[in-house]
């Protein structure tokens, strides 16, 4: 998607985004015409698609411990955050 910028408001929930990700989140890449979107599903399809290219550990215990941290911040960093932007833009409901 051309002009596509995370730091415009809203851009990612425009017709052309959604198209990519039908949630309108980010993040998402296009590979060769083929959307993906989420982090985990982004990790794991890189690897997959680009094995000499390795993001993942060599062994079992490493990728755990890599599964687990996002695991850590999908279910709870994340959760966490995402008032804080809103709350430094003076729009957070106390």
């Amino acid at each position: 998607m051309a002009g596509f910028d995370i730091r415009r408001a809203r851009d990612h929930k425009q017709p052309e985004y959604l198209a990519i990700h039908p949630y309108g989140q980010v993040p998402a890449i296009v590979d060769e015409g083929f959307a993906v979107y989420d982090s985990t599903l982004i990790n794991e399809y890189l690897e997959d698609r680009y094995p000499e290219l390795p993001l993942m550990p060599p062994d079992a215990q490493g990728c755990a411990k890599i599964r687990m941290l996002e695991d850590y911040h999908d279910q709870h960093f994340h959760p966490d955050f995402l008032p804080l932007p809103r709350h430094r833009r003076g729009s957070a409901t106390s």
